[in-house]
Protein backbone atom coordinates (compact mmCIF):
# COMPACT_ATOMS: atom_id res chain seq x y z
CA UNK A 1 0.00 0.00 0.00
CA UNK A 2 1.48 3.05 -0.87
CA UNK A 3 1.08 7.16 0.73
CA UNK A 4 -2.23 8.82 -0.47
CA UNK A 5 -1.19 12.33 0.25
CA UNK A 6 0.43 12.63 -3.22
CA UNK A 7 -2.79 11.84 -5.11
CA UNK A 8 -4.85 13.70 -2.42
CA UNK A 9 -2.08 17.10 -2.55
CA UNK A 10 -3.09 17.15 -6.40
CA UNK A 11 -6.59 16.85 -6.33
CA UNK A 12 -6.60 19.79 -4.04
CA UNK A 13 -4.36 21.44 -5.88
CA UNK A 14 -6.76 21.38 -8.55
CA UNK A 15 -9.99 21.67 -7.08
CA UNK A 16 -9.13 24.36 -4.37
CA UNK A 17 -6.15 25.89 -5.63
CA UNK A 18 -3.98 25.75 -2.86
CA UNK A 19 -0.21 25.13 -3.70
CA UNK A 20 1.19 23.61 -0.86
CA UNK A 21 4.65 25.08 -0.81
CA UNK A 22 5.76 24.19 2.23
CA UNK A 23 6.19 28.22 3.56
CA UNK A 24 2.70 29.77 3.16
CA UNK A 25 0.72 26.49 2.97
CA UNK A 26 2.27 23.33 4.08
CA UNK A 27 0.89 19.77 4.74
CA UNK A 28 -0.26 20.46 8.50
CA UNK A 29 -1.88 24.15 7.30
CA UNK A 30 -5.68 24.37 8.46
CA UNK A 31 -7.07 24.67 4.97
CA UNK A 32 -10.67 25.82 6.31
CA UNK A 33 -8.86 28.46 8.56
CA UNK A 34 -6.80 29.52 5.39
CA UNK A 35 -9.96 30.07 3.13
CA UNK A 36 -8.85 27.21 0.99
CA UNK A 37 -11.61 25.17 1.88
CA UNK A 38 -15.33 25.78 2.72
CA UNK A 39 -18.00 23.44 3.24
CA UNK A 40 -19.14 22.95 -0.05
CA UNK A 41 -15.17 22.05 -1.32
CA UNK A 42 -15.25 19.87 2.16
CA UNK A 43 -18.60 17.88 0.69
CA UNK A 44 -16.83 18.02 -2.79
CA UNK A 45 -13.37 16.70 -1.07
CA UNK A 46 -15.60 13.38 0.89
CA UNK A 47 -16.79 12.45 -1.92
CA UNK A 48 -13.76 12.33 -3.56
CA UNK A 49 -12.11 10.34 -0.98
CA UNK A 50 -14.82 8.03 -0.88
CA UNK A 51 -14.76 7.43 -4.85
CA UNK A 52 -10.85 7.46 -5.43
CA UNK A 53 -10.03 5.12 -2.35
CA UNK A 54 -13.36 3.25 -1.65
CA UNK A 55 -13.65 4.06 1.89
CA UNK A 56 -16.80 5.59 3.92
CA UNK A 57 -16.22 8.67 6.80
CA UNK A 58 -18.61 8.09 9.72
CA UNK A 59 -20.10 11.01 11.20
CA UNK A 60 -17.27 10.99 14.10
CA UNK A 61 -14.81 11.44 11.37
CA UNK A 62 -16.77 14.56 9.36
CA UNK A 63 -16.90 16.34 12.95
CA UNK A 64 -13.66 15.46 14.09
CA UNK A 65 -10.47 18.25 13.27
CA UNK A 66 -8.79 15.72 11.99
CA UNK A 67 -9.80 16.45 8.44
CA UNK A 68 -9.01 19.88 8.00
CA UNK A 69 -5.19 19.63 6.44
CA UNK A 70 -3.89 17.52 3.71
CA UNK A 71 -1.70 15.41 6.71
CA UNK A 72 -5.02 14.72 8.60
CA UNK A 73 -6.88 13.59 5.78
CA UNK A 74 -4.51 11.52 4.45
CA UNK A 75 -3.68 10.21 7.90
CA UNK A 76 -7.56 9.29 8.01
CA UNK A 77 -7.66 7.92 4.58
CA UNK A 78 -4.33 5.86 5.26
CA UNK A 79 -6.02 4.62 8.67
CA UNK A 80 -9.14 3.40 6.82
CA UNK A 81 -7.12 1.78 4.43
CA UNK A 82 -5.20 -0.25 6.73
CA UNK A 83 -8.51 -1.40 8.27
CA UNK A 84 -11.03 -2.27 5.54
CA UNK A 85 -13.11 1.01 5.54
Amino acid sequence: MSDCTPQIARFMQSQFLVTFDGQRVTPTTNLFESGHLDSFGFVELITFLEREFAVTFSDEDLLSNRLNSLAGVAAVVQEKLRHGR
